[in-house]
């Protein structure tokens, strides 16, 4: 082998070399970037389902809220009625003592 083909094929070697070199910092490198979205997602879905059971208690609060302030409604509707016919009693009967005392 000539020393001109000698020098090519050193050269081509440590071409060689430099690439591996590089591909191999940058699978490195990739491989930590992975576990680092890896790492980043775990904790992602982690306070989703966080987030998640909180809504889910909310939506349980809500509608034990919604069943109370129904029956409160309920209530209230009664008391109004009963204060609308007891009202109105009275003022039947202030009109028909004033109608009774005219008539006399």
């Amino acid at each position: 082998m000539e020393d001109k083909d000698h020098k090519l094929l050193m050269s081509h070697d440590k071409k060689l070399s430099e690439h591996e070199t590089r591909i191999n910092d940058l699978s490195t490198k990739l491989n930590d970037t992975l576990t680092k979205v890896e790492e980043s997602n775990k904790y992602l879905r982690e306070q989703n389902n966080d987030i998640l059971q909180a809504i889910i208690k909310g939506n349980e609060r809500h509608e034990s809220n919604k069943h109370e302030y129904e029956m409160l409604n309920r209530q209230q509707l009664w008391k109004f009625a009963m204060i609308a016919l007891g009202s109105s009693s009275v003022v039947y009967l202030i009109i028909d003592k004033i109608f009774g005392l005219i008539n006399f």
